[in-house]
């Protein structure tokens, strides 16, 4: 076959090749490669991946991406996060950041599972580590949570004010600390009180704290001396809460109360000097148990009360006992196993009614000096429908007490 050629010229049929040259000397070697392989899926026969070089990337470190289509497979949270650590990505974010996170988790030295726990404590002085714990929260608040275990508390690193030891001390507002329930034990350790001086487990000067869920240990059989008390809030930590927490063994009481708009509600607390003690506030406290403290079950100094719907039983002194108060609300509690059961002391504007208070659980006999009802200095009360057998309602120096009574058995309108 014959071609035309460039210019006019004419060439002939093109021979066939000619065998191939020796091999040229090998290059240098290339940089290498930046290349990350995480974890991948095993590809049936046959599948495909893909593999690109990265737009942008230099010659001197090229970046390629691997590719592994859907159809290899998905991998579920059982696979990719068996420890259900995810939420850990985005705490190690915010805190990258610059943020705080919202909720940490604490686990006690005998925590069953510490793997989810932000903070780990050691067994001893373990109000440090909680203390670490509740001030990386932000500013404006959050939640701590603890994890089952025994956390033990002393005077470790804590700076007396005057004679008081605040060990755990809440001073950032809308702090939550909550608890695995009746196994998260917060434990004032051995020996740690002395004659003269004061231990708190929490002291709250801050607003809207919240404290479920857990147990809070004084230990009074190995700290004698000094007072201990679970839970103290003054008039700063208004609007705060303490639910479904047992409280015992506090020489002092378990739960004391100054702030205004505070609530407490379905605890338990037990073998304590005073229950609770409510010094000036407005307050809420109702489906709580007290047993078997030394004291009084609930004492309350100034301030408005609403208690009601309460279990009371075996208390040394009075099941509830009220001086200086006004507008108290004192209603369908249950008190049996007290000397006196419902006491006021110049106490003015309350109502006290649908009670049922009984001596002992299988005994109306009450001896000289104890009471059902007893008023001292009172006025303007209004009491009625209360179920008072064995000693009928008692009055010394009062003004205005409205009252319908029938008997040592109801106090009724008869």
């Amino acid at each position: 076959m014959v071609q035309e050629y460039d210019l006019g010229n004419v060439r002939g049929a093109q021979g066939p090749p000619g065998p191939a040259g020796p091999q040229g000397p090998a290059g240098a070697v290339g940089p290498t490669p930046h290349i990350t392989v995480g974890n991948t899926l095993s590809l049936p026969a046959g599948s495909a991946a893909t593999v690109s070089r990265r737009e942008g990337s230099p010659d001197s470190a090229p970046i390629f991406d691997f590719g592994i289509p859907a159809s290899g497979g998905d991998m579920d949270a059982a696979t990719y996060d068996p420890n259900n650590r995810h939420q850990d990505i985005f705490t190690y974010v915010d805190i990258s950041s610059g943020k705080r996170p919202a909720t940490v988790v604490v686990a006690a030295a005998d925590s069953k599972d510490k793997q989810r726990a932000d903070y780990k404590c050691s067994g001893s002085g373990d109000q440090l580590v909680l203390k670490t714990a509740i001030n990386s929260l932000p500013a404006n608040g959050g939640k701590v949570v603890l994890l089952d275990g025994t956390y033990y508390l002393d005077t470790n690193s804590i700076t007396a004010e005057g004679n008081d030891y605040r060990l755990l001390h809440i001073v950032i507002p809308n702090v939550t600390i909550e608890g695995m329930g009746s196994s998260t034990v917060l434990k004032l350790d051995d020996g740690v009180s002395s004659t003269g001086n004061s231990y708190y487990c929490f002291w709250v000067s801050a607003a809207g704290f919240r404290l479920r869920n857990l147990t809070i240990d004084g230990n009074e059989d190995n700290n004698s001396s000094g007072e201990v008390e679970g839970v103290h809030i003054p008039f700063q930590g208004e609007w705060s809460s303490v639910s479904g927490c047992m409280i015992r063994n506090c020489s002092y009481c378990g739960i004391n109360i100054q702030a205004d708009g505070s609530s407490l509600c379905d605890n338990i607390i037990s073998n304590c000097g005073d229950g609770l003690r409510l010094e000036g506030a407005v307050d809420d406290i109702h489906d709580n148990q007290l047993t078997d403290n030394s004291g009084y079950a609930i004492y309350a100094n100034g301030g408005s009360h609403r208690i009601h719907d309460n279990y009371l039983c075996d208390n040394g002194a009075a099941g509830i006992y009220c001086q200086a108060t006004s507008n108290d609300l004192i209603y369908n509690n249950y008190l049996v196993g007290q000397p006196v059961g419902i006491s006021l002391t110049n106490a003015s504007y309350c109502n006290i009614r649908n009670n049922f208070i009984r001596r002992q659980l299988s005994s109306d006999s009450y001896g000289s000096n104890e009471y059902s009802l007893y008023l001292n200095g009172c006025s303007s009360l209004f009491v009625l429908g209360n179920r008072i057998p064995g000693k009928a309602l008692n009055t010394t120096s009062c003004s205005n007490i409205t009252k319908y009574f029938s008997g040592t058995d109801w106090n009724i309108n008869g």
